[in-house]
């Protein structure tokens, strides 16, 4: 069976939405995602919600003192882009 034909991916994956979005602007470690977007699939939920959500999300990689590394990711709400009303177009 295919992973889109799963339902789990779905509700996984806006777990992970959910969360990035509570906390736009925050850096928010692998660990928490891991945690709920799934322990072996999580990365795959981020690239969804990039890819079919059409959320900016951003990556950064820290090494800490012994080398290891963690994956931090972080939601940009993209501003919304002003429409110019009916009236300001000159069709009212």
């Amino acid at each position: 069976k295919l992973a889109d034909d799963n339902p789990l991916a779905d509700i996984f994956r806006d777990r992970v939405e959910d969360h990035l979005k509570a906390h736009a602007g925050e850096w928010v470690s692998c660990y928490a995602l891991m945690s709920i977007g799934g322990a072996l699939a999580w990365r795959t939920r981020v690239s969804e919600a990039r890819l079919q959500l059409g959320m900016t999300i951003d990556n950064k990689i820290v090494r800490d003192e012994n080398g290891v590394a963690t994956s931090w990711y972080r939601y940009q709400p993209t501003p919304a882009v002003s429409q110019p009303s009916l009236w300001q177009q000159g069709a009212v």
